[in-house]
């Protein structure tokens, strides 16, 4: 009897411990993720393949984010607008780069990308063989098209229909950030 309540012990030990570390990473061993409320302008969209309304959709832009007096050049980001299909989308008339749009974004290095994986989609034929790329961004109105290095990694930043808070019409609407510096 003695053996057994010994074994019963030693397994809860056992499963004691490999649950410990999972449930700590679920409860704050993670890093923060970094909150900013930023104005930007919608550069342009990556055209969205498919709609699910079993799940999160994933819509793609890149922003530039607004820097006007600090003193610092605008830098272009990529903005992964997640709703479901019963949620509001960022309707056409955003896709204008005059327009300065307030957001709350939050960080997500997970979605970081190259430009060129951002902006390319890559086309095969019926075999599956690959038959060259195209560009994939559908610029906002009134955007300029920006040179990028296509090896750039664009940050990510992640936002939903909650995370809208204002839009406002620019004076003057700035050339696009020309450099993208890599995210650390």
């Amino acid at each position: 009897m003695r053996s057994v309540i010994t074994a019963g012990l030693s397994l809860a030990v056992c499963f004691f411990v490999a649950v410990q570390p999972a449930a700590a990473g679920r409860e704050g061993l993670r890093p923060r993720t970094k909150s900013i409320s930023a104005k930007s302008r919608i550069v342009g969209s990556i055209p969205l393949e498919n709609l699910t309304s079993a799940g999160l959709n994933h819509q793609s832009y890149v922003f530039e984010l607004d820097s006007s007096g600090k003193g610092v050049a605008p830098q272009l980001v990529k903005v992964s607008y997640r709703f479901y299909l019963r949620d509001p989308q960022l309707p056409a008339s955003f896709l204008d780069y005059t327009k300065l749009h307030r957001f709350v974004l939050t960080r997500d290095e997970t979605c970081d990308e190259t430009w060129d994986a951002l902006t390319t989609r890559y086309l095969f034929d019926r075999n599956g063989n690959f038959r060259g790329g195209q560009n994939a961004i559908v610029y906002s109105s009134n955007a300029p098209v920006p040179e990028i290095d296509r090896q750039a990694v664009l940050p990510c930043y992640v936002a939903g229909p909650k995370d809208y808070k204002s839009t406002e019409k620019s004076v003057a609407a700035k050339q696009p950030a020309a450099k993208v510096t890599a995210a650390k």
